[in-house]
């Protein structure tokens, strides 16, 4: 339950249908998007340092991901659209991660 409520479902809330919708009010459609994927990627950063990933490849993967997640949310007017998409990559990542320790366990 960690995924999708935890994540997915409070990520969405937030940075797509709180943040996004601020941030388009204030900055316009396209600014307000980049906005809210800016902020998405950064607040990666101390999971990327937990996981000992580099920072900034988390921040500019995981803000290219916010940025999809958002115009998924304005096309479709919903939040349901990406939501699915964010729990598709994040049970991707963990099925890949469940794999791998299993084939070199």
């Amino acid at each position: 339950m960690r995924i999708p409520v935890g994540t997915v479902w409070s990520e969405e809330a937030a940075f797509r249908a709180a943040l996004g919708t601020v941030a388009a009010r204030a900055l316009g459609p396209t600014w307000g998007r980049v906005a809210q994927a800016t902020v998405f990627g950064l607040s990666h950063v101390a999971d990327a340092r937990g996981a000992g990933d580099t920072v900034v490849g988390t921040v500019a993967v995981t803000g290219c991901a916010g940025w999809v997640f958002g115009w998924s949310y304005d096309r479709s007017g919903s939040l349901v659209a990406p939501m699915l998409a964010h729990l598709a990559v994040n049970e991707a990542g963990a099925v890949a991660a469940l794999t791998v320790q299993w084939l070199t366990g």
